[in-house]
């Protein structure tokens, strides 16, 4: 789950830099996700249950985001070196 989070959340950072409206914000995001899911090999209906299960669970759901958060932390500091 976390390294699907990850690659929304870069997916999101694209598209805020592309500055679209949001219509055309939505169909690009709707065209990652998708794109993103199949890179993982992984439903959209099995990515939505597993997302909404983690929602319910705060607990899990913050270690998932502990992960993403440090990853996406470690991105930037490295591409600030770069």
């Amino acid at each position: 789950m976390a390294v699907i989070l990850i690659d929304i959340h870069l997916a999101e950072g694209k598209i805020k830099e592309m500055r679209l409206e949001k219509d055309s914000a939505n169909l690009a995001y709707t065209y990652y996700e998708k794109e993103i899911l199949k890179k993982h090999a992984v439903e959209p209906d099995v990515y939505e249950k597993s997302f909404k299960y983690h929602l319910g669970n705060i607990t899990s759901m913050d270690e998932i985001y502990s992960i993403v958060v440090d990853s996406l932390n470690v991105r930037r500091a490295l591409t600030k070196i770069d």
